[in-house]
């Protein structure tokens, strides 16, 4: 009897990007926090997974020439929080980051030095962001942390949310598929395109109108 019934069809959630109301809602109330807002500057300026934030090292930061490396992240056992690899070739990238992330950057790092002096136990496990000993953060507690940010800031989205919203805005703005997927760390392009090109409709509309200027002769005489 099954074989004349089709199966249902996989529906994708509508990836919606956050507009400048939300993000400047999320920032302001980011900055109440002493842990929260430059991860969340990171996340707006290029799009790293989770892990790979928390698995950020200052090594893998290129402070004069503006560029974040991906070389690990931090996942989840059941020992807690632990080192591991990118989960594929893909994983491992620089990003070219904007001025006003390194410049918050290098005022973190600088805190996080007198920290470090005045912490009686310090893991220095060269951390950009980690706990009060300079032990892993777990991702877990996290995006817990990030969740109660975004109620206080009445914007309805989890932190990989804003993952798809750095790869919305890319493709808005006409930047170049292939450079989208190696910012956002794809294996494939078809991941890439399948998953965030259909949010760019005014791209059909440059093409009707770039139509419109290179009509034949013919047809208009």
């Amino acid at each position: 009897p099954t074989l004349a019934v089709s199966s249902p069809k996989k529906s994708k959630k509508e990836l919606k990007p956050l507009s400048n109301e939300e993000w400047n809602s999320l920032f302001e109330t980011a900055k109440k926090s002493n842990d929260m807002f430059l991860p969340l500057l990171v996340e707006w300026a290029t799009g790293m997974r989770r892990e790979e934030i928390l698995g950020l090292r200052w090594h893998d930061i290129a402070l004069d020439k503006k560029i974040l490396s991906v070389t690990n992240v931090v996942i989840v056992t059941k020992d807690g929080p632990k080192f591991n690899e990118p989960k594929s070739k893909s994983g491992y990238r620089q990003i070219p980051v904007p001025e006003i992330l390194i410049s918050e950057l290098k005022r973190h790092k600088t805190a996080q030095a007198s920290i470090k002096l005045a912490a009686p136990i310090w893991q220095n496990h060269n951390l950009v962001f980690c706990r009060e000993d300079g032990s892993l953060l777990d991702p877990r507690r996290f995006s817990h942390k990030f969740g109660d940010i975004a109620k206080a800031a009445g914007v309805k989205c989890s932190f990989h949310d804003l993952r798809h919203d750095h790869a919305t805005r890319l493709f808005a703005q006409g930047k170049h598929p292939k450079d989208v997927q190696y910012r956002l760390g794809h294996s494939s392009i078809s991941m890439t395109l399948d998953t965030y090109t259909h949010h760019v409709p005014t791209r059909q509309n440059d093409i009707a109108d770039w139509l419109e200027t290179t009509v034949p002769t013919m047809v208009t005489s």
